[in-house]
């Protein structure tokens, strides 16, 4: 997939639609067609992004076409969804044996990421969250699991006293 073509579909896709746009009294027909073509062409460049540099592509939330989307209800209202957010500060204490666990965690779970560890605590517990293992047992007691946004560090600033 050649990324300069999908970048000159993506610019006059925009261009276009700037012009629909700009018109007095634009048809309805031509604004839909001018909407669905930007879309279409910012997929499309997002996928070749995505195929030349192996990471998301910039429009990655539009490359889910209706297709991708289940027929089953959004239970990710707001009288649902329950955001749970904190900092927890842990205390390095035996090195190996927490990379162990991590490692039998992972295995368990069917990752192939416990044989990639170099033994570095951080990177056992970034590897662990990735996994969502950690959480899985959420699943029998009412709570799916449905992602999460999260850092890991090994420098030393308690519960982020350090920010204001």
């Amino acid at each position: 997939m050649n990324i300069d073509a999908r970048l000159e579909e993506l610019i006059s896709a925009l261009q276009s639609h700037a012009a629909a746009t700009s018109e007095p009294n634009p048809s309805e027909d031509a604004l839909q067609d001018a909407f669905t073509a930007v879309r279409d062409a910012a997929r499309s460049y997002s996928a070749a992004a995505t195929e030349m540099s192996g990471h998301e592509g910039p429009f990655y939330d539009l490359e889910l076409t209706d297709e991708d989307e289940s027929d089953e209800p959004n239970l990710t209202t707001p009288e649902n969804l329950l955001r749970v957010s904190g900092t927890w500060d842990f205390q390095v204490i035996d090195r190996d044996s927490w990379v162990r666990f991590v490692s039998r965690q992972l295995s368990e779970a069917g990752s192939q990421t416990d044989v990639h560890l170099s033994g570095d605590p951080a990177e056992a517990v970034a590897a662990l969250l990735e996994c969502g293992k950690p959480w899985s047992w959420l699943g029998s007691h009412g709570l799916e699991f449905l992602g999460s946004e999260w850092s890991v560090g090994d420098n030393f600033d308690p519960l982020g006293e350090g920010n204001d």
